[in-house]
Parts: C-alpha cells; structure tokens; sequence
C-alpha cells in the first residue's frame, strides 16, 4: 500500500494543469527539475495576451526581470522560470486597473490585491500568472515597492526607458529597457547574466550582482541540491504520516478508503486467484 500510495501520489502530480486545477509546482518535484509542457503554454498564453493588451490600450510598458533575461539569452522563456514579467509606470495603474472586466471576459484573472505587483493570473484556482510592477519615477531613477529587502533590484535609472528596444520572445516582439547589456548586468543579474542559474528554495540575503564570483554561484548551486532533499525528506514524512492515519484512524473517511481499497484489491486478484 506505501508503494502504491507513492506512485499515485507521483503520478497525480505529474498531470497537466489547466484552469479547473492548481499549478504544477515543478520546482518540487526533481532536483534539475523543468517547466513541464502545460505550464509553458498556459505562460506564453499570457505573455501574449498581456502584451497585445497593454499596447491596443497605449500604456507605456516593457518586459522585465527573468522574461527578459530568456528573450536575451535564447529567445524563449528560461526553462525553470514560474511566471512573466513586465513593467509600467505608476502613472498609468488606474488605467491598467481599468482593464479587470476586459481580463476576465478573456478567461483569466486580474489579482489586485497587491498594489505593488498586480497579477493577471490563469484562473482563481490555477495561479500561473503575470507580474506588472508599477514602477515611480524619483530623482530621475524609477523605483518600486515591492520586496523592499531586495531594493537594489527594484530600481535603476529612468534613461533605460527613454527609448525601448525590441527583443524577441517565441517570435514575437517585446519592449525592453536599452542598452539591455547595461541594464541587465548593473540592475538585474550581474556581468554573468548569459550563464542560466536555477533560484534557490531557500531564504538567503539578497546577492548583489557584483557578488556573484564563482565561489557564490557553487554555493548556490549545493543550497539547491540540498533544498531538493530537504524537500524529498518532507514528501516521506507526509507519506509515512498517511500510512499511520490510515491504518490506526477510526474517522469515517479513513474507514471508507479503507474499505474501498480492500473492495478495489480483491476485485484486481479475482482473477489471479481464479
């Protein structure tokens, strides 16, 4: 029965998600773990809705943060990353607030629970989504609210959106800060930026970009294969929590899984045993 138990459970998370499910969280299922096909069509989904939304309503807006970083480095998005990222200015949140009724007649929703990132997301249920940071121009630098603890990624100066340039992302044209070499290694990821690094699980201090020496990155690299065990560790320990409520619980829904699982296995040997 654990074995069994194991393998369904391995199985059900593997499924494709759509709208009426939860996300993949294929950050937890493997230590080299990839985007698996469903997640990276429900994102280009809306990576292009997003896109053509912003621009037939004229708000000022470019790709940002890792979207950015895959359509520099091969033209799609970085095969581990979990959402899309795009940014506007502050001055224009009404107007981007306005659009909520037009989102959800395309199928998706609009999360604006947070004024510092608003989400346009797959479904309530399926939260794969796109982030729009609203960015405030001060003293010529442009500046956001969220994740105060990681400042240094959430401002740069207003000259890298004077004058947008196109990248290409699955063939199609984005807006992106200019010169994108300056931007993404001063303000984003540091002079490596070209060689792919997974996130970590873990919470760490933020790194500078100027820090990331190959000493920081071998690190990173052992925090990760250390936050996939960690993980595995935990999997077993809800899965060795289930057999004992299983086999000890008197609750009624344990009574009737119980019986249902003995139903289903003597169904399986009749054959066997005829």
């Amino acid at each position: 029965m654990k074995l069994f138990f194991q393998d369904a459970m391995k199985f059900k998370n593997r499924q494709p998600c759509t709208k009426l499910t939860k996300r993949c969280e294929f950050w937890m299922w493997e230590k080299d773990y990839f985007r698996p096909e469903c997640c990276t069509a429900h994102l280009k989904d809306l990576l292009f809705f997003t896109e053509d939304l912003l621009s037939k309503h004229g708000i000022f807006h470019w790709l940002d943060f890792g979207s950015l970083l895959g359509a520099i480095r091969n033209q799609e998005m970085i095969l581990w990353d979990t959402d899309v990222d795009f940014g506007f200015l502050k001055a224009d949140i009404e107007q981007v607030l306005a659009l909520k009724q037009e989102i959800e007649i395309a199928g998706y929703y609009f999360d604006t629970s947070d004024k510092n990132v608003l989400r346009i997301c797959y479904s309530p249920i399926n939260t794969q989504h796109v982030d729009l940071f609203p960015w405030g121009e001060e003293n010529e630098y442009l500046k956001s609210n969220w994740l105060k603890e990681k400042a240094e990624k959430f401002y740069f100066p207003s000259q890298f959106i004077s004058e947008l340039k196109p990248v290409i992302l699955y063939d199609k044209s984005f807006p992106a800060p200019s010169p994108i070499d300056d931007f993404l290694s001063t303000y984003r990821y540091g002079i490596g930026y070209m060689t792919p690094q997974r996130f970590v699980l873990s919470s760490i201090p933020e790194i500078a970009p100027e820090e990331f020496t190959p000493i920081v990155e071998q690190l990173l690299d052992e925090i990760r294969e250390r936050d996939y065990y960690i993980q595995e560790l935990e999997n077993h320990i809800l899965i060795k929590r289930f057999w004992k409520w299983y086999n000890h619980s008197e609750s009624i829904l344990a009574r009737f899984i119980r019986t249902s699982y003995q139903s289903t296995k003597n169904q399986l040997l009749k054959p066997i045993r005829a």
